[in-house]
C-alpha cells in the first residue's frame, strides 16, 4: 500500500514538472552526444542535460571519453 502511494506521488510530481525543472534533471549526471554536420564533416557535440554545449569531438568515442572525464554518463541522440 505504501509503495502504491509513493508511486502515485511520483507520477503526480512528474505531471506537474515545469519545462525548466525537466531540463535540470540529470544536468550533473548526463551528457548528450549528438552528431553535427560542420562544413561537410561529422563532429560530435557533447551537451549537458539542459542543452548547454560542453565540448566537440571528432568521434563518438572521443566525445564519450570527454563526458566521462567530467564525471558525466554519455548518451547519444540521433
Amino acid at each position: 500500500m505504501q509503495s502504491e502511494n509513493i508511486n502515485q506521488s511520483r507520477e503526480l510530481s512528474l505531471k506537474t514538472i515545469t519545462t525548466q525543472d525537466f531540463l535540470r534533471l540529470g544536468v550533473a549526471e548526463v551528457a548528450y552526444i549528438k552528431p553535427l554536420q560542420v562544413i561537410g564533416h561529422t563532429l560530435y557535440a557533447v551537451h549537458a542535460a539542459d542543452g548547454t554545449p560542453l565540448a566537440m569531438a571528432e568521434t563518438p568515442a572521443a566525445a564519450a571519453v570527454l563526458a566521462r572525464q567530467n564525471e558525466l554518463e554519455p548518451v547519444t541522440l540521433h
